[in-house]
């Protein structure tokens, strides 16, 4: 399975996002939300997996790790409110799955006009990563939660890659684009 993992805070591109998710079997798409705002119009999909979370609306990672204590099996990518889905991650988790690699993996990232934005390096970089073009195994997820917070001054995104690839101790690089950095806006 793939779990694809929305902190909402921008819920006008709702349409947008589930849009470009492929309609198929093996994704779930987990939407986490603040119990402070209303629940937004969510298309009718079994797939969809809404978390309302005990937080503030402008904590995107108490509402992202809400959403990962809840998988137990595959794989999982950050799929941000502001961005489509992109075809290329989901030929990586097929490859990546057919292959039964248990790890994290690593891919470029362009910008909406295809510029690259991000190359595929060996190791999350402060910087340098994007919460969008890792796929990771879940088996990372208990120790990602249970790992102590980074400093405050950190980019949320190099914290969570970087607290993976502490777990599986390295990753796997790959040369496709397998995401878009906010093509919705």
């Amino acid at each position: 399975m793939l779990h694809l993992i929305t902190s909402l805070y921008r819920p006008k591109y709702i349409e947008s996002i589930y849009s470009s998710i492929p309609k198929v079997h093996d994704i779930q798409w987990h939407i986490a939300k603040s119990k402070e705002i209303p629940t937004p119009q969510l298309p009718e999909d079994a797939r969809i997996i809404l978390h309302n979370c005990d937080c503030k609306d402008n904590n995107p990672v108490c509402k992202r790790d809400t959403a990962l204590s809840t998988i137990k099996d595959g794989y999982f990518h950050i799929l941000d409110d502001d961005t489509e889905f992109h075809p290329g991650m989901y030929t990586l988790y097929k490859i990546i799955k057919a292959s039964a690699y248990e790890g994290m993996v690593i891919g470029k990232q362009v910008n909406k006009n295809g510029s690259l934005r991000l190359r595929a390096l060996s190791k999350p970089v402060y910087c340098y990563i994007d919460a969008g073009n890792v796929l990771c195994h879940y088996s990372a997820i208990p120790y990602i939660l249970k790992s102590p917070p980074h400093p405050k001054n950190l980019a949320p995104d190099f914290v969570l890659w970087d607290k993976a690839f502490s777990f599986f101790g390295d990753s796997k690089q790959v040369e496709d684009v397998i995401s878009t950095y906010n093509s919705l806006v």
